[in-house]
């Protein structure tokens, strides 16, 4: 004889709230693999939204190439979506293993609604800074998109950058640079050399530069690598132009 089947709840489930009874080393396990893709996902993400806000910004509203580009912006806002479901299982994996770490959710989502803005032309204007006075900043990130996104958002500022796609190429630039180095920007989970590592020691041949940490992870992973939370400067993946542009000039003007 068959099993009745239970009475139906007339909603749709959600697969990112249907996480079976699992081991507890099991569910360590899966939380740390969905962080790892949520950080991998960040980091492209921020390089989408970043070139597609870019590109806007040069189209005309009446240009064909106007809709190609927002249909761009429209991936990344459905790639955004993965990423809230994916943030959902995180956080109940999270729970159920006694990791209750930030949640990144609202960077994302915050991102994604960035892409799909029509940004008027910004130029450099006032916000550029003189040959005298221009500040170099020392970005070292091992994914070369994200590198040159930050690149091409800092530059039009009027600051100097630097770029590094390791920490030793970092450490090279620290010593051999001519000028000052006024910032370093640095991934905090990086190849061979993580960036708490890598701040230790660019400090120590650069002690007057200041420092700004970028992650796809939450706070905690940040935290477990090394990153002193409540005193350091972090900016979380994906960001916009105006976060990143932001968060420098109020490290930069800063004590």
């Amino acid at each position: 004889m068959s099993r009745p089947t239970p009475p139906s709840s007339g909603k749709a489930e959600n697969p990112a709230m249907s996480v079976p009874s699992l081991h507890p080393a099991e569910t360590t396990r899966l939380g740390h693999e969905a962080r790892t893709v949520v950080h991998d996902l960040n980091n492209q993400l921020t390089a989408i939204l970043g070139f597609s806000r870019i590109l806007l910004e040069d189209i005309a509203a009446d240009s064909p190439s106007r809709a190609d580009v927002e249909q761009i912006a429209s991936a990344a806002e459905r790639a955004a979506q993965s990423a809230h479901q994916l943030l959902a299982i995180g956080r109940r994996l999270n729970a159920e293993s006694g990791d209750r770490g930030p949640d990144t959710e609202a960077t994302v989502e915050k991102a994604a609604s960035q892409a799909t803005a029509c940004p008027g032309k910004s130029g450099t204007g006032a916000e550029a800074a003189t040959a005298e006075d221009m500040e170099t900043i020392l970005v070292v990130e091992d994914e070369d998109a994200l590198r040159k996104l930050a690149v091409r958002l800092l530059r039009p500022r009027g600051y100097e950058v630097l770029e590094a796609r390791s920490a030793s190429e970092a450490l090279d630039l620290c010593r051999s640079h001519e000028g000052e180095i006024h910032m370093l920007m640095t991934d905090v989970v990086m190849p061979l050399m993580s960036g708490p590592e890598l701040v230790q020691a660019a400090t120590k041949i650069r002690p007057r530069a200041k420092v700004l940490y970028t992650t796809g992870f939450s706070h905690d992973i940040a935290r477990e690598r090394g990153v002193n939370i409540d005193e350091a400067e972090i900016l979380t993946k994906p960001y916009g132009r105006e976060d990143l542009v932001d968060k420098v000039r109020h490290i930069l003007e800063g004590p």
